[in-house]
């Protein structure tokens, strides 16, 4: 029996090396137990290939070309076995090489990503190196089943995105499929990950988008992770997500509710697009009943816009409508006058709902809308450019956030004087969410350059002798009377050191006068924190866009999702463009 055992062991031996898998037998074994057990798509996108075999020759390839980057590569193109051989041949042949002598074929393919996966993943995990003082961000979406299997028509899970970033610090966890969307199952889902991957002890606050289920101030999820943890987190409510709220409530004022996903008044937009004009636009000047509002900060509002595009390198969507706000406010962008075709009109997507407002405002006459329809689109328009545009844009500055929302909530009260209607609706809705002008938060305005001297060091006295609420909310509330004549300063009290105690910050810089700032340790370790915290959870939304976009194209194993998951995360952290300066230190290293 022992030299039966001894000889098939050889007999696999040699069939592996002609096989050209770069493994040791024991490798070899593991992956033959990965082929029996797994449960991978039923078509053929990454499963070793079960017709005849196109092998014309009885030798076998030796050299091995699948290497860990051509296999994360692959995974992050979402490229099956079948395709992937094909460019792998014409590769070869292209670089002078012989198909005939490498191990280019579906199964060692299969075999050897599911490997090199799996390694990519343990190596990411083992080799991991964080800040001490971490933010986790995590958001949900519901997807379909990695089998499938379910009642009804779809079976559909819940996962949740799990991600931690700091000063040096980015780097997905996981998106573990959750069995419901309350706040007790999603908790629960993110403590599993943070403890998996040793983590928990240093998360020092936490982001998220503002639901019930997220931020529910008894039972919701970030009060569960503190409960866990046995300590108070920095709460990172999403700006983005608040203004988006913002967003919603004057369009919804104006426009009535919702009668289903897409505005019937956009998809008019969408089908007579092509008969309109785009030299014929109209501009805030032909609307006596804005006219006067608008020329008085029109030019300070092309010049916000100006410098966006030009400092921020804004996306598609952001840079259209940053250039919708110039062209409507009188000026030229840079780019020249030009109207980009009309995206996607989800009602939900509130970027979209301000660009399709724009145009339907500027393209009006031709357009022949409702008077009725146009006197509301004309308010809502006015909206964006004066309020919407700057807080948006704004939003993802952490030091500059106290400052900006309490200039927003003095725009949004002396917007009684352009719409009283308006200021009203949209002052109740920002309301609910003053997370930043909170005793919790404000602490952090100590780090603003911008404010004045004289205003910090009020900042720094509200510190160390205002008295504040014993247990101040995580929200602040304001008397709206109050809101023309206030300061940051005024909104400070002892209470707000508490910032600094929950990021474990040291405070001594403090005591010396604020021209020394700059030159204290303890003041630039604490400013490099402060300014690398994330208050959009645009990080948490990526994550989620990545495990869709990998839903079901590898694996409808669980454990192998989530490889998959973290390693082509890594490979877009390595390969953010394709760039050739990109690829030649990615690849040429």
């Amino acid at each position: 029996m022992k030299q039966a055992l001894e000889y098939e062991a050889k007999i696999q031996a040699q069939r592996d090396v002609d096989a050209g898998a770069v493994l040791t037998i024991s490798e070899g074994a593991e992956i033959d137990a990965i082929l029996e057990n797994d449960d991978n798509c039923d078509d053929d996108l990454f499963n070793p290939g079960s017709g005849p075999s196109s092998r014309t020759s009885s030798r076998r390839g030796r050299r091995d070309v699948i290497t860990p980057e051509i296999a994360q590569a692959l995974d992050a193109a979402k490229i099956g076995n079948g395709v992937a051989c094909d460019l792998l041949s014409a590769a070869t042949k292209a670089l002078g090489g012989d198909v005939q002598d490498t191990n280019i074929n579906r199964t060692t393919l299969w075999r050897k990503r599911n490997v090199l996966r799996e390694k990519t993943f343990s190596g990411i995990k083992e080799n991991l190196i964080v800040d001490d003082i971490l933010t986790l961000h995590f958001d949900g979406k519901k997807v379909e089943k990695l089998d499938g299997v379910g009642p009804g028509l779809k079976a559909d899970v819940e996962r949740q995105a799990v991600v931690i970033t700091g000063v040096t610090t980015n780097q997905v966890l996981g998106a573990p499929a959750l069995p419901g969307g309350g706040a007790e199952a999603v908790s629960a889902g993110i403590i599993q990950v943070m403890e998996d991957w040793g983590v928990a002890s240093k998360i020092k606050a936490a982001s998220f988008d503002t639901t019930s289920v997220n931020s529910g101030c008894h039972t919701g999820v970030v009060v569960r992770l503190e409960t866990y943890l046995g300590r108070e987190l920095i709460w990172l409510a999403c700006r983005h997500h608040v203004m988006e709220r913002l967003m919603e409530a004057v369009f919804r004022e104006l426009m009535g509710p919702s009668t289903g996903p897409e505005e019937k008044i956009f998809k008019d937009l969408l089908s007579k697009w092509g008969d309109l004009d785009l030299s014929k636009f109209s501009t805030y000047m032909t609307l006596a009943a804005t006219r006067k509002h608008l020329s008085k900060c029109a030019n300070e509002i092309i010049m916000f816009a100006e410098t966006q595009i030009e400092d921020g390198q804004p996306r598609d969507d952001y840079l259209e409508l940053l250039e919708l706000t110039i062209m409507y406010l009188g000026g030229v962008p840079k780019r020249g006058i030009h109207f980009r075709h009309p995206g996607p009109i989800s009602s939900a997507r509130w970027m979209a709902v301000a660009i399709y407002t724009l145009k339907l405002v500027m393209f009006r006459t031709q357009l022949r809308l409702p008077r009725q329809a146009v006197d509301a689109l004309v308010q809502v328009a006015t909206f964006v450019v004066m309020v919407y545009v700057e807080a948006w844009f704004t939003a993802p500055k952490s030091v500059d956030a106290p400052r900006n929302d309490l200039r927003t909530l003095k725009k949004l009260v002396d917007y009684k004087k352009v719409s009283k209607r308006v200021a009203t609706c949209a002052i109740g809705r920002f309301s609910q969410h003053l997370w930043y002008l909170s005793e919790r938060y404000i602490g952090i305005t100590v780090f603003d350059e911008s404010l004045p001297s004289s205003e910090r060091e009020k900042i720094v006295d509200a510190l160390c002798n205002r008295e504040g609420e014993d247990d101040p909310p995580r929200k602040r509330s304001v008397q709206f009377s109050d809101v023309p004549n206030m300061s940051i300063s005024d909104l400070v009290t002892k209470h707000s050191m508490g910032f600094f105690n929950v990021l474990g910050l040291k405070t001594d810089f403090l005591s010396h006068p604020i021209t020394e700032w700059g030159s204290q340790e303890d003041y630039q370790e604490g400013k490099k924190v402060v300014t690398h915290l994330r208050v959009v959870n645009d990080t948490g939304e990526r994550a989620v866009k990545l495990f869709k976009d990998l839903n079901r194209t590898a694996t409808k194993n669980e454990d192998k999702f989530q490889q998959l998951v973290v390693s082509v995360h890594a490979h877009r952290i390595e390969k953010p463009d394709n760039k050739k300066s990109t690829l030649v230190k990615l690849y040429d290293k």
